[in-house]
Protein backbone atom coordinates (compact mmCIF):
# COMPACT_ATOMS: atom_id res chain seq x y z
CA UNK A 1 0.00 0.00 0.00
CA UNK A 2 1.24 3.54 -0.71
CA UNK A 3 2.35 6.05 1.90
CA UNK A 4 0.00 9.02 2.37
CA UNK A 5 1.59 12.45 2.81
CA UNK A 6 -0.78 15.06 4.27
CA UNK A 7 0.18 18.72 3.74
CA UNK A 8 -1.42 21.93 4.91
CA UNK A 9 -1.70 23.61 1.51
CA UNK A 10 -1.83 22.53 -2.14
CA UNK A 11 1.39 24.44 -2.94
CA UNK A 12 3.34 22.40 -0.36
CA UNK A 13 1.90 19.19 -1.78
CA UNK A 14 3.13 20.24 -5.23
CA UNK A 15 6.63 20.96 -3.88
CA UNK A 16 6.86 17.52 -2.29
CA UNK A 17 5.42 15.86 -5.40
CA UNK A 18 8.01 17.60 -7.58
CA UNK A 19 10.84 16.45 -5.32
CA UNK A 20 9.57 12.85 -5.47
CA UNK A 21 8.67 13.00 -9.17
CA UNK A 22 5.04 12.19 -8.37
CA UNK A 23 3.12 13.42 -11.41
CA UNK A 24 -0.21 11.59 -11.64
CA UNK A 25 -3.05 14.00 -10.83
CA UNK A 26 -6.25 12.74 -9.22
CA UNK A 27 -9.09 14.68 -7.62
CA UNK A 28 -7.57 16.40 -4.58
CA UNK A 29 -4.25 14.56 -4.67
CA UNK A 30 -1.11 13.55 -6.58
CA UNK A 31 -0.16 9.88 -6.78
CA UNK A 32 2.21 7.19 -7.97
CA UNK A 33 2.72 3.59 -6.85
CA UNK A 34 4.61 4.62 -3.68
CA UNK A 35 2.97 7.85 -2.58
CA UNK A 36 -0.37 9.61 -2.27
CA UNK A 37 0.15 13.31 -1.62
CA UNK A 38 -2.89 15.30 -0.53
CA UNK A 39 -3.59 18.58 1.20
CA UNK A 40 -5.83 20.54 3.51
CA UNK A 41 -6.75 24.16 3.03
CA UNK A 42 -5.44 25.28 6.38
CA UNK A 43 -8.05 24.45 9.04
CA UNK A 44 -10.42 22.00 7.30
CA UNK A 45 -12.32 21.43 10.54
CA UNK A 46 -13.88 23.81 12.99
CA UNK A 47 -15.48 23.37 16.40
CA UNK A 48 -19.14 22.34 16.15
CA UNK A 49 -21.07 25.26 17.62
CA UNK A 50 -24.34 23.29 17.92
CA UNK A 51 -23.54 23.05 21.63
CA UNK A 52 -24.52 26.72 21.91
CA UNK A 53 -28.16 27.03 23.05
CA UNK A 54 -30.55 28.29 20.37
CA UNK A 55 -32.66 31.39 20.74
CA UNK A 56 -32.02 34.65 22.49
CA UNK A 57 -28.91 34.94 24.56
CA UNK A 58 -29.58 34.64 28.28
CA UNK A 59 -27.55 34.49 31.47
CA UNK A 60 -29.58 31.36 32.28
CA UNK A 61 -27.56 29.52 29.62
CA UNK A 62 -24.16 30.73 30.80
CA UNK A 63 -21.51 29.58 31.21
CA UNK A 64 -21.36 27.26 28.21
CA UNK A 65 -18.72 24.68 29.17
CA UNK A 66 -18.79 21.54 27.03
CA UNK A 67 -16.67 18.71 28.40
CA UNK A 68 -15.82 17.55 24.88
CA UNK A 69 -15.67 19.23 21.51
CA UNK A 70 -16.88 17.87 18.19
CA UNK A 71 -15.46 19.07 14.89
CA UNK A 72 -17.24 19.61 11.60
CA UNK A 73 -16.35 20.71 8.10
CA UNK A 74 -17.85 23.79 6.53
CA UNK A 75 -19.21 24.14 3.01
CA UNK A 76 -15.91 25.10 1.39
CA UNK A 77 -13.93 22.23 2.92
CA UNK A 78 -16.30 19.25 3.01
CA UNK A 79 -15.27 17.98 -0.43
CA UNK A 80 -11.53 17.94 0.32
CA UNK A 81 -12.12 16.35 3.72
CA UNK A 82 -14.07 13.50 2.12
CA UNK A 83 -11.28 13.04 -0.43
CA UNK A 84 -8.68 12.76 2.36
CA UNK A 85 -10.93 10.30 4.20
CA UNK A 86 -11.01 7.99 1.15
CA UNK A 87 -7.25 8.32 0.63
CA UNK A 88 -6.49 7.41 4.24
CA UNK A 89 -8.30 4.12 3.68
CA UNK A 90 -5.81 3.33 0.88
CA UNK A 91 -2.70 3.89 3.03
CA UNK A 92 -0.88 1.85 5.63
CA UNK A 93 1.55 4.63 6.58
CA UNK A 94 0.95 8.36 6.98
CA UNK A 95 3.41 11.24 6.98
CA UNK A 96 2.07 14.46 8.50
CA UNK A 97 3.68 17.28 6.51
CA UNK A 98 1.61 20.21 7.68
CA UNK A 99 3.45 23.38 8.66
CA UNK A 100 6.17 22.80 11.23
CA UNK A 101 4.57 24.40 14.28
CA UNK A 102 1.84 24.20 16.87
CA UNK A 103 -1.05 25.09 14.55
CA UNK A 104 0.24 22.87 11.77
CA UNK A 105 0.29 19.98 14.20
CA UNK A 106 -3.28 20.70 15.22
CA UNK A 107 -4.51 20.81 11.61
CA UNK A 108 -3.02 17.40 10.76
CA UNK A 109 -4.09 15.64 13.95
CA UNK A 110 -7.69 16.93 13.88
CA UNK A 111 -8.17 15.64 10.33
CA UNK A 112 -6.79 12.20 11.12
CA UNK A 113 -8.70 11.95 14.41
CA UNK A 114 -11.97 12.94 12.71
CA UNK A 115 -11.42 10.32 10.03
CA UNK A 116 -10.83 7.69 12.71
CA UNK A 117 -7.21 6.88 11.90
CA UNK A 118 -5.72 4.88 14.78
CA UNK A 119 -2.52 3.38 13.39
CA UNK A 120 -0.32 5.94 15.15
CA UNK A 121 2.67 3.60 15.27
CA UNK A 122 2.81 3.99 11.49
CA UNK A 123 2.40 7.76 11.57
CA UNK A 124 5.43 10.01 11.09
CA UNK A 125 6.24 13.70 11.00
CA UNK A 126 8.02 15.60 8.24
CA UNK A 127 9.43 18.71 9.88
CA UNK A 128 11.22 21.55 8.14
CA UNK A 129 11.44 25.30 8.48
CA UNK A 130 13.38 25.59 5.23
CA UNK A 131 11.87 26.27 1.84
CA UNK A 132 10.83 22.91 0.39
CA UNK A 133 13.33 22.52 -2.41
CA UNK A 134 14.03 19.02 -3.73
CA UNK A 135 17.13 18.62 -1.55
CA UNK A 136 15.29 19.72 1.57
CA UNK A 137 12.33 17.39 0.93
CA UNK A 138 14.58 14.38 0.33
CA UNK A 139 16.62 15.20 3.41
CA UNK A 140 13.48 15.46 5.56
CA UNK A 141 12.09 12.17 4.26
CA UNK A 142 15.24 10.41 5.43
CA UNK A 143 14.87 11.96 8.86
CA UNK A 144 11.21 11.30 9.65
CA UNK A 145 10.25 11.23 13.35
CA UNK A 146 7.42 9.29 15.01
CA UNK A 147 4.38 11.55 15.27
CA UNK A 148 4.16 10.87 19.03
CA UNK A 149 7.31 12.99 19.44
CA UNK A 150 5.10 16.00 18.68
CA UNK A 151 2.18 15.15 20.96
CA UNK A 152 2.93 18.09 23.27
CA UNK A 153 2.60 20.55 20.38
CA UNK A 154 -0.77 19.08 19.44
CA UNK A 155 -2.10 19.29 22.99
CA UNK A 156 -0.78 22.84 23.39
CA UNK A 157 -2.60 23.91 20.23
CA UNK A 158 -5.77 22.09 21.24
CA UNK A 159 -5.75 23.76 24.66
CA UNK A 160 -5.22 27.19 23.08
CA UNK A 161 -8.11 26.59 20.67
CA UNK A 162 -10.49 25.45 23.42
CA UNK A 163 -9.52 28.36 25.69
CA UNK A 164 -10.21 30.80 22.87
CA UNK A 165 -13.62 29.20 22.29
CA UNK A 166 -14.61 29.27 25.98
CA UNK A 167 -13.59 32.92 26.31
CA UNK A 168 -15.06 34.06 23.02
CA UNK A 169 -18.47 32.38 23.33
CA UNK A 170 -19.12 33.09 26.99
CA UNK A 171 -17.71 36.59 27.24
CA UNK A 172 -19.21 37.79 23.95
CA UNK A 173 -22.66 36.69 25.12
CA UNK A 174 -22.21 37.98 28.66
CA UNK A 175 -21.02 41.45 27.64
CA UNK A 176 -23.64 41.72 24.88
CA UNK A 177 -26.46 40.74 27.25
CA UNK A 178 -25.19 43.16 29.89
CA UNK A 179 -24.92 46.03 27.41
CA UNK A 180 -28.47 45.52 26.17
CA UNK A 181 -27.62 46.70 22.67
CA UNK A 182 -25.95 44.91 19.81
CA UNK A 183 -23.20 42.30 19.73
CA UNK A 184 -19.90 43.02 21.45
CA UNK A 185 -17.21 40.64 20.22
CA UNK A 186 -14.81 39.58 22.95
CA UNK A 187 -11.65 37.53 22.46
CA UNK A 188 -8.99 36.16 24.80
CA UNK A 189 -6.26 37.98 22.84
CA UNK A 190 -8.34 40.43 20.80
CA UNK A 191 -9.82 42.35 23.74
CA UNK A 192 -6.63 42.91 25.80
CA UNK A 193 -4.97 44.07 22.57
CA UNK A 194 -7.85 46.49 22.01
CA UNK A 195 -7.44 47.82 25.56
CA UNK A 196 -3.83 48.77 24.79
CA UNK A 197 -5.04 50.95 21.91
CA UNK A 198 -7.96 52.44 23.84
CA UNK A 199 -5.74 53.27 26.83
CA UNK A 200 -3.20 54.97 24.60
CA UNK A 201 -5.86 57.07 22.86
CA UNK A 202 -7.33 58.03 26.24
CA UNK A 203 -3.88 58.99 27.49
CA UNK A 204 -3.44 61.32 24.55
CA UNK A 205 -6.92 62.83 24.90
CA UNK A 206 -6.39 63.55 28.58
CA UNK A 207 -2.77 64.67 28.32
CA UNK A 208 -1.96 68.23 29.33
CA UNK A 209 1.38 69.49 28.07
CA UNK A 210 3.69 71.18 30.54
CA UNK A 211 6.39 73.60 29.54
CA UNK A 212 9.99 73.34 30.63
CA UNK A 213 13.19 75.02 29.57
CA UNK A 214 16.77 74.06 28.73
CA UNK A 215 19.83 76.27 28.56
CA UNK A 216 22.15 75.88 25.58
CA UNK A 217 25.53 77.57 25.81
CA UNK A 218 27.87 78.15 22.88
CA UNK A 219 31.58 78.09 23.69
CA UNK A 220 34.60 78.88 21.52
CA UNK A 221 38.19 77.66 21.64
CA UNK A 222 40.33 79.51 19.12
CA UNK A 223 38.45 79.05 15.82
CA UNK A 224 36.25 76.18 17.07
CA UNK A 225 32.74 76.57 18.45
CA UNK A 226 30.71 73.93 20.24
CA UNK A 227 27.39 73.73 22.11
CA UNK A 228 26.65 72.38 25.57
CA UNK A 229 23.53 71.96 27.72
CA UNK A 230 23.30 73.16 31.31
CA UNK A 231 23.03 70.25 33.74
CA UNK A 232 20.18 70.81 36.16
CA UNK A 233 21.15 70.54 39.81
CA UNK A 234 17.58 70.91 41.10
CA UNK A 235 14.69 68.49 40.74
CA UNK A 236 11.87 69.70 38.51
CA UNK A 237 8.44 68.14 39.06
CA UNK A 238 6.72 67.43 35.77
CA UNK A 239 3.65 65.21 35.56
CA UNK A 240 4.09 61.85 33.88
CA UNK A 241 7.88 61.65 33.77
CA UNK A 242 7.61 57.87 34.04
CA UNK A 243 5.77 57.79 30.70
CA UNK A 244 8.25 59.87 28.72
CA UNK A 245 9.16 58.56 25.33
CA UNK A 246 12.80 57.90 24.48
CA UNK A 247 13.40 61.28 22.86
CA UNK A 248 12.18 63.16 25.92
CA UNK A 249 14.19 60.96 28.26
CA UNK A 250 17.37 62.24 26.60
CA UNK A 251 16.97 65.74 28.02
CA UNK A 252 15.54 64.86 31.42
CA UNK A 253 18.78 65.98 33.14
CA UNK A 254 18.54 69.39 31.48
CA UNK A 255 14.94 70.36 32.35
CA UNK A 256 14.50 73.69 34.11
CA UNK A 257 11.66 75.87 35.29
CA UNK A 258 11.51 79.29 33.64
CA UNK A 259 12.46 81.10 36.85
CA UNK A 260 15.45 78.84 37.46
CA UNK A 261 16.62 79.19 33.85
CA UNK A 262 16.40 82.99 34.14
CA UNK A 263 18.30 82.97 37.42
CA UNK A 264 21.12 80.90 35.92
CA UNK A 265 21.49 83.34 33.00
CA UNK A 266 21.58 86.30 35.42
CA UNK A 267 24.09 84.50 37.61
CA UNK A 268 26.42 83.93 34.64
CA UNK A 269 25.80 87.17 32.77
CA UNK A 270 29.22 88.66 33.57
CA UNK A 271 31.17 85.42 33.25
CA UNK A 272 33.17 85.34 30.01
CA UNK A 273 35.60 82.48 30.49
CA UNK A 274 34.93 78.87 31.26
CA UNK A 275 37.09 75.80 31.81
CA UNK A 276 37.13 72.22 30.63
CA UNK A 277 36.73 70.46 33.95
CA UNK A 278 36.18 66.93 32.69
CA UNK A 279 36.86 65.06 29.47
CA UNK A 280 36.13 61.37 29.09
CA UNK A 281 36.65 59.23 26.02
CA UNK A 282 35.03 55.80 25.77
CA UNK A 283 35.45 53.21 23.06
CA UNK A 284 31.99 51.84 22.33
CA UNK A 285 30.79 48.92 20.24
CA UNK A 286 27.40 47.90 18.86
CA UNK A 287 26.85 44.33 17.78
CA UNK A 288 24.70 43.67 14.71
CA UNK A 289 20.98 43.31 15.49
CA UNK A 290 19.48 39.85 15.84
CA UNK A 291 18.05 38.07 12.82
CA UNK A 292 14.40 38.59 11.98
CA UNK A 293 11.47 36.83 13.59
CA UNK A 294 8.10 37.37 11.96
CA UNK A 295 7.15 40.01 14.52
CA UNK A 296 10.41 41.95 14.16
CA UNK A 297 10.06 41.79 10.36
CA UNK A 298 6.49 43.09 10.54
CA UNK A 299 7.59 45.91 12.83
CA UNK A 300 10.44 46.99 10.56
CA UNK A 301 8.29 46.74 7.42
CA UNK A 302 5.67 48.94 9.08
CA UNK A 303 8.25 51.48 10.25
CA UNK A 304 10.15 51.65 6.97
CA UNK A 305 7.48 51.07 4.33
CA UNK A 306 4.17 51.50 6.16
CA UNK A 307 3.13 47.90 5.40
CA UNK A 308 0.50 46.36 7.64
CA UNK A 309 1.38 43.31 9.68
CA UNK A 310 -0.98 41.19 7.57
CA UNK A 311 0.51 42.46 4.31
CA UNK A 312 4.03 41.69 5.50
CA UNK A 313 2.99 38.19 6.57
CA UNK A 314 1.33 37.54 3.19
CA UNK A 315 4.43 38.75 1.34
CA UNK A 316 6.81 36.71 3.51
CA UNK A 317 4.64 33.63 2.99
CA UNK A 318 4.81 34.10 -0.78
CA UNK A 319 8.58 34.59 -0.64
CA UNK A 320 8.80 31.28 1.24
CA UNK A 321 6.14 29.27 -0.55
CA UNK A 322 5.96 30.65 -4.08
CA UNK A 323 9.41 32.11 -4.75
CA UNK A 324 11.34 29.86 -2.29
CA UNK A 325 13.84 32.56 -1.40
CA UNK A 326 13.04 32.83 2.34
CA UNK A 327 12.93 30.27 5.10
CA UNK A 328 9.68 29.53 6.96
CA UNK A 329 8.35 32.93 8.07
CA UNK A 330 5.91 32.16 10.92
CA UNK A 331 8.58 32.02 13.58
CA UNK A 332 9.17 33.88 16.83
CA UNK A 333 12.86 32.95 16.97
CA UNK A 334 15.69 35.33 16.10
CA UNK A 335 18.42 32.70 16.24
CA UNK A 336 19.68 29.73 14.24
CA UNK A 337 20.37 26.21 15.44
CA UNK A 338 23.99 25.49 16.26
CA UNK A 339 23.82 22.74 13.63
CA UNK A 340 22.87 25.29 10.95
CA UNK A 341 26.36 26.65 10.29
CA UNK A 342 26.72 24.68 7.06
CA UNK A 343 23.32 25.95 5.89
CA UNK A 344 24.35 29.53 6.66
CA UNK A 345 27.73 29.16 4.93
CA UNK A 346 26.22 27.66 1.80
CA UNK A 347 23.58 30.42 1.79
CA UNK A 348 26.26 33.11 1.98
CA UNK A 349 27.87 31.55 -1.08
CA UNK A 350 24.58 31.60 -2.98
CA UNK A 351 24.12 35.26 -2.04
CA UNK A 352 27.61 36.09 -3.32
CA UNK A 353 28.74 36.91 0.22
CA UNK A 354 31.54 34.35 0.54
CA UNK A 355 33.72 36.98 2.20
CA UNK A 356 31.50 36.70 5.31
CA UNK A 357 31.87 32.92 5.77
CA UNK A 358 34.88 33.35 8.04
CA UNK A 359 32.60 35.06 10.59
CA UNK A 360 30.20 32.09 10.80
CA UNK A 361 32.42 30.32 13.35
CA UNK A 362 33.05 33.54 15.28
CA UNK A 363 29.62 35.08 15.93
CA UNK A 364 28.73 32.52 18.60
CA UNK A 365 25.40 32.55 20.42
CA UNK A 366 24.44 35.95 19.03
CA UNK A 367 23.36 33.98 15.93
CA UNK A 368 23.60 30.27 16.78
CA UNK A 369 21.88 29.39 20.05
CA UNK A 370 19.79 26.26 20.54
CA UNK A 371 18.44 27.59 23.85
CA UNK A 372 16.79 30.50 22.04
CA UNK A 373 15.10 28.38 19.36
CA UNK A 374 11.37 27.69 19.34
CA UNK A 375 9.50 25.76 16.62
CA UNK A 376 11.61 27.29 13.84
CA UNK A 377 14.82 29.19 13.38
CA UNK A 378 14.93 32.86 12.40
CA UNK A 379 13.84 34.04 8.95
CA UNK A 380 16.78 34.07 6.57
CA UNK A 381 17.18 34.45 2.80
CA UNK A 382 17.94 31.21 0.97
CA UNK A 383 18.61 32.46 -2.56
CA UNK A 384 19.15 35.78 -4.34
CA UNK A 385 15.99 37.70 -5.17
CA UNK A 386 14.51 36.67 -8.55
CA UNK A 387 13.85 39.38 -11.11
CA UNK A 388 10.08 38.82 -11.08
CA UNK A 389 9.51 39.99 -7.49
CA UNK A 390 7.07 42.84 -7.05
CA UNK A 391 8.28 46.10 -5.51
CA UNK A 392 6.80 45.20 -2.11
CA UNK A 393 8.13 41.64 -2.24
CA UNK A 394 11.61 42.94 -2.98
CA UNK A 395 11.33 45.46 -0.15
CA UNK A 396 10.46 42.77 2.42
CA UNK A 397 13.09 40.39 1.02
CA UNK A 398 15.75 43.10 1.35
CA UNK A 399 14.87 43.68 5.01
CA UNK A 400 15.56 40.00 5.71
CA UNK A 401 18.69 40.04 3.56
CA UNK A 402 20.05 43.10 5.37
CA UNK A 403 19.60 41.56 8.83
CA UNK A 404 21.15 38.28 7.68
CA UNK A 405 24.13 39.88 5.96
CA UNK A 406 24.71 42.33 8.80
CA UNK A 407 24.85 39.50 11.36
CA UNK A 408 28.22 38.41 9.93
CA UNK A 409 29.72 41.84 9.31
CA UNK A 410 32.18 43.53 11.71
CA UNK A 411 30.87 45.21 14.83
CA UNK A 412 30.17 48.95 14.75
CA UNK A 413 32.85 50.83 16.71
CA UNK A 414 32.87 54.47 17.76
CA UNK A 415 34.51 56.78 20.24
CA UNK A 416 32.18 58.69 22.55
CA UNK A 417 33.62 61.86 24.07
CA UNK A 418 31.85 63.55 26.98
CA UNK A 419 33.02 67.03 27.95
CA UNK A 420 31.97 69.04 31.00
CA UNK A 421 32.54 72.78 30.66
CA UNK A 422 32.15 74.89 33.79
CA UNK A 423 31.25 78.55 34.19
CA UNK A 424 31.78 79.46 37.84
CA UNK A 425 30.19 76.46 39.54
CA UNK A 426 27.70 75.71 36.72
CA UNK A 427 28.28 72.65 34.54
CA UNK A 428 27.45 72.28 30.84
CA UNK A 429 27.59 68.94 29.05
CA UNK A 430 28.64 68.16 25.46
CA UNK A 431 28.96 64.81 23.72
CA UNK A 432 30.59 63.86 20.46
CA UNK A 433 30.57 60.59 18.55
CA UNK A 434 33.34 59.68 16.13
CA UNK A 435 32.94 56.50 14.08
CA UNK A 436 36.04 54.30 14.23
CA UNK A 437 34.71 51.39 12.15
CA UNK A 438 31.27 51.63 10.60
CA UNK A 439 30.98 47.81 10.36
CA UNK A 440 27.45 46.44 9.89
CA UNK A 441 25.92 49.94 9.96
CA UNK A 442 27.24 50.36 6.43
CA UNK A 443 24.00 48.59 5.44
CA UNK A 444 21.88 51.28 7.08
CA UNK A 445 21.53 55.02 6.64
CA UNK A 446 24.71 56.72 7.81
CA UNK A 447 24.47 58.71 11.02
CA UNK A 448 25.02 62.44 11.17
CA UNK A 449 27.88 63.37 13.46
CA UNK A 450 26.90 65.37 16.50
CA UNK A 451 28.37 68.83 17.17
CA UNK A 452 32.10 68.34 16.72
CA UNK A 453 34.29 69.20 19.66
CA UNK A 454 37.72 70.81 19.22
CA UNK A 455 40.81 68.85 20.18
CA UNK A 456 40.97 70.07 23.77
CA UNK A 457 42.26 68.79 27.09
CA UNK A 458 41.17 69.11 30.69
CA UNK A 459 41.98 72.45 32.28
CA UNK A 460 42.02 74.66 29.17
CA UNK A 461 40.03 77.87 29.12
CA UNK A 462 37.19 78.49 26.66
CA UNK A 463 35.14 81.58 25.89
CA UNK A 464 31.41 81.81 26.49
CA UNK A 465 29.82 83.16 23.32
CA UNK A 466 26.17 83.08 24.43
CA UNK A 467 23.54 81.22 26.44
CA UNK A 468 20.11 80.66 24.92
CA UNK A 469 16.90 79.73 26.72
CA UNK A 470 14.99 77.08 24.76
CA UNK A 471 11.33 76.48 25.59
CA UNK A 472 10.00 72.95 25.22
CA UNK A 473 6.88 71.03 26.19
CA UNK A 474 6.25 67.55 27.44
CA UNK A 475 4.62 65.34 24.83
CA UNK A 476 2.11 62.51 25.15
CA UNK A 477 3.02 59.00 24.22
CA UNK A 478 2.54 58.53 20.46
CA UNK A 479 -0.43 56.70 18.99
CA UNK A 480 0.15 53.02 18.47
CA UNK A 481 1.27 52.04 15.00
CA UNK A 482 1.21 48.41 13.96
CA UNK A 483 4.96 48.31 14.64
CA UNK A 484 4.66 49.53 18.22
CA UNK A 485 1.48 47.53 18.88
CA UNK A 486 3.24 44.35 17.76
CA UNK A 487 6.04 45.15 20.20
CA UNK A 488 3.55 45.50 23.05
CA UNK A 489 1.73 42.32 22.02
CA UNK A 490 5.06 40.51 22.08
CA UNK A 491 5.88 41.98 25.50
CA UNK A 492 2.56 40.77 26.97
CA UNK A 493 2.67 37.46 25.04
CA UNK A 494 -0.57 38.36 23.27
CA UNK A 495 -1.04 35.99 20.36
CA UNK A 496 1.69 34.36 18.31
CA UNK A 497 3.75 35.60 15.36
CA UNK A 498 1.31 33.84 13.04
CA UNK A 499 -1.88 35.26 14.63
CA UNK A 500 -1.03 38.86 15.64
CA UNK A 501 -1.64 40.29 12.19
CA UNK A 502 -5.05 38.58 12.02
CA UNK A 503 -6.00 40.00 15.43
CA UNK A 504 -5.27 43.55 14.24
CA UNK A 505 -7.31 42.95 11.07
CA UNK A 506 -10.25 41.63 13.15
CA UNK A 507 -10.23 44.77 15.27
CA UNK A 508 -10.39 46.83 12.08
CA UNK A 509 -13.12 44.62 10.56
CA UNK A 510 -15.25 44.82 13.71
CA UNK A 511 -14.89 48.61 13.70
CA UNK A 512 -13.18 48.70 17.06
CA UNK A 513 -10.24 50.63 15.57
CA UNK A 514 -9.44 52.62 12.45
CA UNK A 515 -6.23 53.52 10.65
CA UNK A 516 -5.15 57.15 10.34
CA UNK A 517 -2.11 56.87 8.08
CA UNK A 518 0.11 54.61 10.22
CA UNK A 519 -1.66 55.31 13.51
CA UNK A 520 -4.23 52.97 15.08
CA UNK A 521 -7.15 54.91 16.57
CA UNK A 522 -9.86 53.57 18.87
CA UNK A 523 -13.48 54.15 17.87
CA UNK A 524 -16.45 55.19 19.99
CA UNK A 525 -17.51 51.54 19.95
CA UNK A 526 -14.25 50.30 21.45
CA UNK A 527 -14.15 53.14 23.98
CA UNK A 528 -17.60 52.10 25.15
CA UNK A 529 -16.65 48.42 25.31
CA UNK A 530 -13.56 48.96 27.45
CA UNK A 531 -15.52 51.35 29.68
CA UNK A 532 -18.32 48.78 30.14
CA UNK A 533 -15.77 46.10 31.03
CA UNK A 534 -13.73 48.32 33.36
CA UNK A 535 -12.38 46.33 36.30
CA UNK A 536 -12.89 42.98 34.56
CA UNK A 537 -9.69 40.99 34.29
CA UNK A 538 -10.45 39.56 30.86
CA UNK A 539 -9.57 42.90 29.28
CA UNK A 540 -6.15 43.12 30.93
CA UNK A 541 -3.10 42.26 28.78
CA UNK A 542 -1.34 40.66 31.78
CA UNK A 543 -4.05 38.03 32.24
CA UNK A 544 -3.86 36.26 28.89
Amino acid sequence: MPTLILTEKPSVARDIATALNVTNKEDGCLTDTNYIITWAFGHLLQIDNSIIPDGNWSFNNLPILPSTFNYVTHNSTVKQFNIIKKLVARADKIIIATDAGREGELIGRLILNKIGWNNWDSTYRLWSSEALTKDVVLKCLTNLQPSKNYDSLYYAALTRQHADWYCGINLTQAVSIKSGSGTWSIGRVQTPTLKLIVDRCNHRAEFKAEEYFVLKATFSYYDYKYDALFINSKTIAITGLNELNDIEQEDIDFRLTKSYATSVIDYLSNVKLGKISSLEKENKIENPPLLHSLTSLQREANNVFGLSAQKTLDIAQDLYEKHKVLSYPRTDSQHMAESSKDLVSSTLVKLNKSNLIEAVDKVGKRVFDNDKLTDHHAIIPLLPAPVDLSKEELAVYNLVLRKFTGAFMPIHQYELTTVITTLKDCAFKSTNKIIVNIGWKLLYATEEKKNLLPNITTGVEVTKEKIDVIERQTKPLPFYTEATLLASMEKFNLGTPATRADIIEKLLLRQYITRDKRNLISTTKSQELILKAKGRKFIEPELT
